[in-house]
Parts: structure tokens; sequence; C-alpha cells
């Protein structure tokens, strides 16, 4: 016999059924359902997937009015390299008058940006870099440019009279594979500006395949859990990047997810093995709380690629596909928007964000090999160039002027107190007795 509840279970089962492809995707995918709330068999948060997003855009959020009204000094009326030139030297130059250090930068291969359409459409992420704003960016700021292969630089782009739209620096897609294979062919300190969809996939590539121990992994985080409870459910001291991915702490993908000029630092040997990895928020002036210390002796033996998330681009505040779209589509037409796409500018404000950190980033960079031993450079695409070069001018702008006032730059000396650490973290401080 039939009751009012084996009536509504076959009712259900009879629903379920009739459901549309369409609406089983739809109900899969709602609110409630997605993969960032539900739990795998063992318990924990989905390994790679428990949230979509690869980057974050704070400073913009925050101050979304400053931002708009910045665009048309930062971003707007440039369809040549003529405008390009004069709005590098006023927003960068002038503006801050920023002494320029002559240096030769440096293309590497396989961390660009990702497509995400026809080359014809994604412009900003196209990766390709044209002669004539290379020569821009030569003539402002003094510099020169060289290529690893299979990232090359094709046609002269230092004379005028050879100047093209459609030569100029190109690299194979991003791989994060290919990324780590070169670092023996690199085997040397390296400071590359790159992209947040490159360094949260190299980030989860490098967790996915195990290369380098969770203990090995710093990290810091815009709200650290309790230390005590840490302590207490792990039965131990240590303190790190890969304890807040062991007990499924976090709410969002903090740790692999980087914000305009946050970096991603490998430690690695001659042979590309990787020894540690370390995240480095601009937000806390690159420091951890608990600090990565070398030998100095061991690190003769090791060297570090500082990756960093390119500079606020005027690309960033652009909402939304269907508007870059439409801009690809009014560039074609009229020649414009390039400062949006092909050469999608810093704000001019982001030689004040740098002065802000430059002082820490070159002792962290001192304190790893020493700043003047960095190869600075960038992917091939324009706006991760001029950050590249903006960062290592602003950091010898910092160092010139201690010079000048006959006062050297404070050192961090902590790592004086123990030099001998090389593997491992440091146990945390007592937070009620700092």
């Amino acid at each position: 016999m039939k009751n009012k509840f084996t009536k509504r279970k076959i009712y259900k089962k009879y629903k379920k059924n009739k459901m549309t492809k369409n609406k089983k995707y739809a109900k899969r995918n709602c609110k409630n359902n997605t993969k960032k709330d539900r739990k795998n068999k063992k318990g924990g948060f989905n390994k790679i997937e428990e949230s979509k997003y690869t980057k974050k855009n704070t400073r913009w959020k925050q101050n979304k009015s400053k931002y708009n009204s910045l665009k048309k000094t930062s971003c707007d009326d440039i369809s040549n390299y003529d405008e390009l030139i004069k709005r590098l030297e006023t927003n960068f130059v002038k503006n801050n008058d920023l002494k320029i250090f002559d240096n030769s930068y440096t293309i590497f291969p396989y961390c660009n940006e990702e497509l995400k359409g026809p080359v014809s459409l994604d412009k900003v992420n196209a990766s390709f870099t044209s002669s004539e704003a290379l020569y821009s960016l030569h003539k402002v700021f003094n510099c020169t440019f060289s290529s690893i292969s299979p990232a090359i630089i094709e046609g002269n782009y230092t004379s005028v009279e050879t100047l093209s739209a459609s030569k100029g620096a190109t690299s194979p897609e991003n791989d994060p594979k290919m990324f780590i294979k070169a670092l023996p062919v690199i085997n040397k300190n390296s400071f590359i500006v790159s992209h947040s969809g490159f360094m949260t996939k190299l980030y989860d590539y490098i967790i996915e395949k195990n290369l380098v121990n969770e203990n090995d992994m710093y990290n810091n985080y815009e709200e650290d859990p309790s230390i005590e409870n840490i302590i207490m459910k792990l039965e131990t001291g240590i303190f790190g990047g890969g304890i807040m991915k062991k007990l499924g702490l976090q709410e969002e993908r903090e740790y692999g997810v980087f914000d305009n000029l946050d970096i991603l630092q490998l430690c690695f040997d001659y042979t590309g093995k990787i020894h540690f990895l370390v995240v480095r928020r601009y937000s806390k002036n690159y420091k951890i709380d608990n600090e990565l210390y070398l030998d100095k002796s061991e690190y003769r033996d090791l060297k570090s690629v500082f990756i960093m998330r390119h500079c606020l681009g005027c690309h960033n505040v652009t909402p939304g596909i269907t508007t870059k779209i439409g801009q690809a589509i009014g560039q074609a037409k009229s020649g414009k928007n390039l400062g949006y796409l092909d050469w999608s500018l810093c704000f001019e404000d982001t030689v004040d964000q740098m002065m802000k950190v430059g002082k820490d980033l070159h002792n962290l960079l001192e304190n790893n090999g020493g700043f003047k031993n960095y190869t600075f450079g960038s992917s091939v695409i324009f706006r991760a160039i001029l950050t590249s070069i903006l960062m290592f001018n602003v950091i010898n702008n910092i160092v010139d002027t201690s010079n000048d006032g006959d006062t050297s730059i404070d050192e961090d000396t902590s790592n004086e107190e123990d030099e001998t650490i090389i593997s491992g973290l440091i146990a945390p401080k007592d937070p009620e007795y700092p």
C-alpha cells in the first residue's frame, strides 16, 4: 500500500529522471551545491578546485573611484609609439623624478598569461610585444633586451627606421612543467615579472606533483588561524604553508592566489630541484612570520627565482570580457585603445606603490644572493616588461638616495642569529609573549 511518503519518493525519482541535462548541470552548480562547499571522500577540501578564481585585484576593488579617475591620464588616448613614449616619460619618470639606471632585461619563456580567446580579440594576453613597444621602453629607460630560447626577439627595436608592428618579442604559451625544466638552463638568481594565471598554475603544479616538501612551504595569510590550535592539532612546533592546507582552514585559495605585485619565490639547485617555495605578499612588505634563512656557505649552491605579478594595469579595471572584446574591435577600426590592450599600461601611481616596499625588497634580495647578482626580466607581455623595468629602477633609486645621504639601507640582520637553518621552519613565537 502506498502512503504519502512512498508517493513523494516515487515523484522525486520521476522528477530526477525527467530532468534535462542543462537542469542537472544548473542544480549541480547552484549556490548551495558547489565544489567549494562539497567535501571529498577523505573529508578535506578538494586539492586544487576549492575555488576557481586565480587572482585578486585588492587595490583596485578598494579604490575603484580613484582608478576610474586615473584612466584618462594612465590609459586613454594611446594609438602609436610616440604617444606611448610621452606617457611613459610623464607618468613614471618626470612625475616621480625617477633617476634611470641602464640595464638589460631578459624575456623568459613559458611564463606569460593564458589566452582567454583568439589573439585577434584577446590582445591584452597575446604572447607578443612589438618592436615599436620595445623601442619606446628602450628610449625612455635606456634599456636593452635579450631572450632565453624558445622566447625570441625579431627585428631591430633600437632604430626608428626598422620598427614594425608585426615583429618583436614572442614566446610559447605558458607551461609550468617546461618553466621548471628551464631552471637549470637559467641557473642564476632571477627576478621575473609574470601573471596571476601562470603563478597560480605553477603553484598548483608544484603542489600536485609534490615537487617540494610541505615543511618547506612558506606562506603568509590575510587572517592567520590560532597558532595554539594548530600546534594542539598537529602536536608540533612547525608553522608554515602546508599546515593550512592540511587542516582545510582556508575559505578561499589565499595560498595560491596572487594580487598585483605579490611574489612567489622558488629556491632551486643546479639540477633544477626545488628546495623551498615561499609566497610573499605586497601587503606585508614581502615578510613572512617564519622567515627563510639560508646558511651563506650552503646558499652558494642554491639560486632563487622571485616571480612577481605585474602592476595593476589598465586592463584590470576593464569590467567583463564583453567590454574587452569591444575595445579590441574598436582598436581594429580606429587604432586606439592600445593602452588597455597590446600595451596595457601600469597606472601612474605604480612607482609610489613600489617605493613603499622597495627598501624591504632590496634587503630581501640582498639576503638571497645579493641584489646586484639578480637578472631582471619578465614574460613577453608588455605590462610585465614595464613592471620589471620600474621595479629595477625604483630599487636603484632607493639605494642611490641612501648612498647620497651617507646612510645605508637598513640590512635585515636577523639571519646573523642563526645562519645554519637550511631546512624546515622556525617554531612560532608565543603570541602572548612577542
